[in-house]
């Protein structure tokens, strides 16, 4: 009989834990595939019987972490999480002793902001060949290599255009390039430029900058007799007493507002293994490069190139023979 007894009251003891419910466990935030532009987040969760809550990240040894202090039926907390992507459980457990756990949930943080360091142009005068921002962006945490979009804005009034780079790295100092920018439609004019730097979760828009548009190449449009005029008076001998080079001017027309030089490639190296390059104007006078340079004899054929501010260039191709 008293062995009977000692089982009834066990069994009242127990009885409570064998037929206990587990608490059914709503988590309302943070959800899947979240993303957050900061470390705060507002985790809150519900039970339907009074629990303490628990958070865990996968991966970390599996510890639980108290969510509040004390049982209730709802929890609510801001709570510190890393940059880049977290990955948690999180579980209810009431005052049975009885669990619930929520799925895995995967959210993101981005809370680094972009610094944009400068912007600039290949120059005062472009035809579009490059735009370019360096930036920052430490995202060494997180594990994201490319920024999430970056765009370059130009024009003026009304008529802005854009293009966007999806491709630009992350990091400490960073570079992101516009290259072969279509601005022929802003011919002669002046331009403003500027970029909007966006991270999966933040945009920073740079100040904006001014540059000329030239995408027209300088004309070459005269290439008078004298190319090929050898100062019969200028002649030069070697120790010989032979001649060795002759004096050969040059007189260019050429139609350029933003006039930088002309250059020539020769193709005679003159026995120092090293094609000739030279320049030949920096100035123009009404339009015109006149200059006299020294050749060696022989064959030569020349390359000469018009350059003008913006990097546009204009090419003429002549030859010529200087004879002993």
């Amino acid at each position: 009989m008293k062995k009977i007894l000692i089982i009834f009251i066990l069994s009242l003891f127990l009885m409570p834990l064998v037929f206990a419910e587990i608490p059914s466990l709503t988590l309302i935030n943070p959800q899947n595939n979240d993303l957050y532009g900061s470390k705060d987040v507002q985790v809150q969760l519900t039970a339907d019987s009074k629990s303490l809550f628990y958070y865990a990240e996968i991966g970390n040894s599996g510890k639980w972490n108290k969510i509040c202090p004390s049982f209730g039926l709802e929890c609510s907390k801001k709570i510190k999480f890393k940059e880049g992507i977290n990955d948690l459980l999180f579980k209810a457990v009431d005052s049975n002793g009885a669990s619930s756990y929520t799925e895995e949930v995967i959210f993101t943080i981005d809370s680094v902001k972009p610094v944009i360091l400068k912007i600039s142009s290949n120059g005062a005068i472009t035809k579009g060949d490059l735009f370019s921002v360096t930036y920052n962006k430490d995202d060494r945490s997180s594990g994201q290599e490319f920024m999430n979009e970056i765009t370059l804005f130009y024009g003026k009034g009304d008529s802005i255009q854009t293009v966007s780079l999806s491709d630009c790295l992350t990091g400490m100092n960073q570079h992101c390039d516009f290259e072969n920018v279509d601005v022929s439609s802003f011919e002669g004019e002046t331009i403003d430029y500027w970029f909007n730097v966006s991270t999966l979760s933040h945009s920073v828009l740079s100040k904006k900058a001014r540059v000329k548009v030239d995408t027209t190449a300088p004309e070459i449009e005269a290439l008078t007799e004298g190319v090929n005029q050898i100062i019969s008076s200028q002649l030069y001998h070697d120790s010989k007493n032979q001649v060795s080079s002759r004096k050969v001017k040059f007189i260019l027309d050429i139609t350029e507002a933003n006039f930088d030089r002309v250059k020539y490639v020769d193709s005679n190296d003159c026995g120092y293994n090293v094609l000739p390059s030279q320049v030949l104007c920096t100035r123009l006078s009404v339009g015109r490069c006149v200059v006299t340079k020294n050749f060696c004899v022989g064959h030569h054929d020349l390359v000469i190139t018009a350059l003008d501010k913006a990097g546009n260039t204009g090419t003429i191709e002549t030859s010529l023979d200087i004879d002993p």
